[in-house]
């Protein structure tokens, strides 16, 4: 009960008179909010041409993921960062991979519950990959390649900004040659996601 119906209750009875008891109040409407989501990534990828990259397909990902949407649309823009990497020795030679990954593209993220605390979401968009494999520092080769991802997760909101979540990426389209050998910097992806948001 609000303080003006509890004003009128206060006053003093008359005679031949009857104060009407107020009713409760409805619910205010829950106002729209612009919603963001700023995500430390970290998980494990699988190479799709397991063949070509043997003994370092199965690399270990750091990523950094910004995504926000207004408060007309769930729909927003996404965009990140993303390193990885992997290694192996052959014939008592240490040979590594190093990838870097910026890509670019739209979310929709729904706000689920009564305090909207999970945020389930899908996103999908353009990766730009730079892919090199080391021997030893002996030898080198690099290559890059755009292609096209898709990943879904959710993240749940633990205090007033503090989120938990998880990811599951694929990338594909991509192609690549190293050492003469043809290949694609496609890949699968799992990670766990902390951060801020909302």
């Amino acid at each position: 009960m609000n303080l003006a119906a509890m004003c009128i209750l206060a006053l003093p009875p008359t005679a031949g008179s009857s104060v009407p008891i107020a009713g409760p109040l409805p619910p205010a409407p829950v106002e729209a909010r612009a919603g963001y989501s700023f995500m430390l990534r970290f998980g494990s990828q699988s190479m799709s041409d397991s063949t070509a990259w043997e003994g370092i397909d199965q690399p270990i990902a750091l990523g950094l993921d910004f995504a926000s949407h207004g408060t007309r649309s769930q729909f927003g823009p996404e965009y990140g960062l993303g390193i990885a990497g992997d290694g192996t020795t052959v014939a008592g030679i240490d040979v590594s991979s190093f990838f870097v990954e910026l890509y670019g593209g739209a979310r929709y993220t729904w706000d689920v519950g009564e305090a909207a605390r999970f945020h389930p979401y899908l996103g999908a968009g353009l990766a730009y990959i730079f892919a090199s494999v080391d021997g030893a520092g002996l030898v080198s080769d690099d290559d890059s390649s755009l292609g096209g991802y898709v990943h879904g997760g959710a993240f749940y909101r633990l205090g007033d900004s503090f989120c938990l979540g998880i990811d599951a990426r694929v990338v594909g389209g991509t192609s690549a040659s190293l050492f003469g050998v043809e290949t694609d910097l496609d890949y699968f992806e799992l990670a766990l996601t902390l951060g801020w948001g909302r």
